[in-house]
């Protein structure tokens, strides 16, 4: 397998997720980006995005968030060695518009930061949830790993947007 992906990813019926585990030789390039939006959540090691504005590197605790066709190049940060990442491909629900309005930064990147320990705790066993049901063979798993899914996308929403960011 080659270690740059160009390919661009077909309508999902809800989502599709997984975890990896990769070495410094990993990197993904999408110049077209996707037809959906790309959820990237670095459990430990780092990532390293590059956009047109620059680059960015996203250490434990860092969400990134790629809207439908935005250009997508990301790798593993070389200095790091490793990248622990869960990741999701999805489209939204219509009620989850305003949980998927991230802060775009400087470096052209749209993510979130979770310095908050209670916050970041709550977004990442909600993408456990979804990992995990998103592999189980019951009725309506995908609809409860969709669940689990916004549930972690209203974490980063309280952890980006300003007026919710105070929990007690």
């Amino acid at each position: 397998m080659s270690p740059i992906s160009e390919a661009l990813h077909g309508s999902i019926s809800s989502l599709f997720c997984d975890r990896f585990l990769r070495n410094s030789s990993y990197m993904t390039r999408r110049p077209g980006g996707s037809n959906d939006w790309l959820l990237i959540f670095t459990e430990s090691g780092a990532g390293k995005y590059k956009t047109r504005q620059g680059s960015f590197v996203a250490r434990c605790g860092v969400a990134v968030l790629y809207a439908p066709g935005d250009f997508q190049d990301y790798e593993t940060e070389s200095e790091e060695g490793h990248w622990d990442l869960t990741w999701v491909h999805f489209l939204p629900q219509p009620h989850w518009q305003s949980y998927l309005r991230w802060p775009m930064h400087a470096s052209g990147v749209r993510y979130v930061d979770f310095g908050q320990a209670e916050a970041c705790a709550n977004f990442q066993l909600a993408l456990a949830r979804m990992l995990e049901m998103s592999r189980r063979t019951i009725p309506f798993a995908l609809d409860l790993a969709a669940n689990a899914l916004e549930e972690a996308l209203l974490w980063a929403h309280i952890t980006s947007d300003p007026t919710t960011r105070h929990l007690s």
